[in-house]
């Protein structure tokens, strides 16, 4: 049974600069350095990214393959965990344009396996975390 949690944030960026933002998975070791050490992109085009992360997570290693897919038209990011830790996790990304910026609200299903209401508060912290720093980010090119 999946995990369940949603996280809302507001950024004075456009909307067409936060989709952009969230397809580089890559930057996930600097937005939460803690878990993700590394990130490899297999393969990628202009709306789909696949990747494979490692990391650490409760004292455990963990290595995932990831597909990010953008639906330009309906403001949604959707990843899919495809193969190892967390198969079969389904976070999404739906943005709305702001007056001033945009809001994107996360959804997220996890597949911790059976102790997953263990990590479920942990986990939403990490992605609190890695939020709250892509916004700082995504502010400050909105500045210049």
């Amino acid at each position: 049974m999946p995990t369940r949690f949603e996280i809302t944030r507001q950024t004075k960026a456009n909307i067409s600069d936060t989709m952009d933002f969230w397809m580089h998975p890559e930057l996930m070791p600097e937005l939460s350095p803690d878990v993700f050490k590394q990130v490899t992109i297999k393969s990628k085009d202009a709306d789909t990214v696949t990747y494979e992360w490692r990391g650490e997570f409760m004292r455990r290693k963990m290595v995932g393959v990831n597909r990010l897919t953008l639906n330009r038209e309906a403001h949604t990011a959707v990843e899919e965990t495809i193969e190892g830790a967390g198969k079969g996790s389904k976070m999404i990304h739906s943005l709305r344009e702001l007056p001033n910026g945009t809001e994107d609200h996360y959804t997220a299903a996890m597949e911790f396996g059976a102790l997953g209401f263990l990590a479920k508060g942990a986990w939403k912290s990490v992605v609190g975390k890695a939020f709250d720093e892509g916004v700082k980010r995504l502010d400050a090119k909105s500045s210049q």
